[in-house]
């Protein structure tokens, strides 16, 4: 999930946000090309990690989230 700061046009931040997020999907399939990735997907602006009134802050919504999860059955082969 790609995101960014709230300064700019917000079509703009959009497809900012959607380049960012499939930038780190393709190099994620690059060193790992079985990968199953269920989305990809930018978000804009709409939600805000920090505080933009600060550069800091503005510095660390331009961000791309990778959430990564094991199925238990590959964990507990035969258990559900």
């Amino acid at each position: 999930t790609g995101s960014t700061d709230n300064l700019g046009e917000l079509d703009h931040n959009q497809k900012l946000s959607e380049a960012r997020a499939f930038n780190v999907r393709d190099l994620i399939l690059t060193d790992k090309p079985n990968a199953t990735i269920t989305s990809t997907k930018g978000i804009g602006p709409s939600n805000l990690l920090y505080d933009n009134h600060l550069p800091e802050g503005r510095y660390y919504c331009r961000t791309v989230k990778v959430e990564v999860g094991t199925p238990l059955d590959s964990i507990l082969p035969g258990q559900k």
